[in-house]
């Protein structure tokens, strides 16, 4: 049983790869939750162990910085006796080639996202992680990352809006979002309308271009915890899987099995 951790800005995400099969994930809050992790992780090896198991290994994509690194090797070595194995972005791994000059400096969840993304397409897709960043990047079907963007996730966009803008928080604060059609009819609607059509348009414009290229229609792939509110917003068809950095992180596992 290899335990599987998704660490990133504001939750964990974890999953267990047990004879090539991953299960249901979980998540829980670290941001500002300090302990709440720990606990989680703590009842859920309690759970097995009851019934005589143990995770052989664990592999983790963090985001989250190296201070929370420590914290959770820490927590593995004393509970589990593992040090975790933190994965990496790499030239090239599961028949995926990184776009980045330099490629270590991609994000290991986008990275994650593009190995996970094979395993719902052999074709082009554009992958996006709508959460407290947004990642949009583009696959060709040979298995090239392109490339792609990082923009502020949807509530990052509110508070900045907000922030400087003190007549238009208390506009947006003074009633629920309303949208009619296309547009925002009060404020609160403009701003959340403009936000997710901005998103999507710009996975749109990814698509087509990946379209253009001549590899065939693209998938477009969202994940994240905003990935329903933008699908919502899409012309084009979308599949959903929030799962996706746990996906790409067990396949990583896999390569690496001793």
């Amino acid at each position: 049983m290899i335990l599987l951790l998704d660490v990133g800005n504001t939750r964990m995400k974890w999953a267990w790869l047990e004879g090539g099969t991953l299960s249901p994930s979980r998540a829980v809050r670290h941001h500002g939750a300090p302990n709440a992790w720990a606990e989680e992780l703590e009842e859920w090896q309690a759970d097995l162990a009851t019934e005589g198991l143990s995770p052989e290994r664990i592999v983790v994509s963090n985001v989250a910085g190296g201070t929370f690194a420590r914290l959770l090797g820490g927590w593995s070595k004393a509970r589990l006796g593992l040090w975790p194995e933190f994965v990496t972005s790499e030239a090239r791994q599961c028949g995926i080639t990184n776009g980045y000059s330099t490629p270590s400096m991609l994000g290991v969840d986008r990275w994650l996202g593009l190995v996970g993304a094979r395993g719902h397409t052999p074709g082009p897709a554009c992958i996006v992680n709508a959460g407290t960043a947004v990642t949009v990047d583009a696959l060709a079907a040979a298995g090239a990352h392109l490339g792609g963007f990082i923009l502020p996730g949807m509530q990052l966009m509110q508070e900045s809006l907000y922030g400087r803008t003190g007549n238009v928080a208390a506009a947006a604060e003074s009633e629920p979002a309303r949208v009619e059609g296309l547009y925002g009819v009060n404020t609160a609607g403009a701003i959340e309308g403009g936000i997710l059509l901005s998103l999507a348009t710009l996975a749109e414009r990814v698509c087509e271009d990946l379209r253009v290229r001549g590899d065939g229609a693209p998938v477009l792939l969202l994940t994240g915890g905003d990935a329903p509110l933008l699908k919502a917003c899409l012309r084009l068809p979308s599949v959903t899987v929030p799962d996706l950095v746990l996906e790409g992180l067990a396949a990583v596992a896999r390569s690496r099995a001793p």
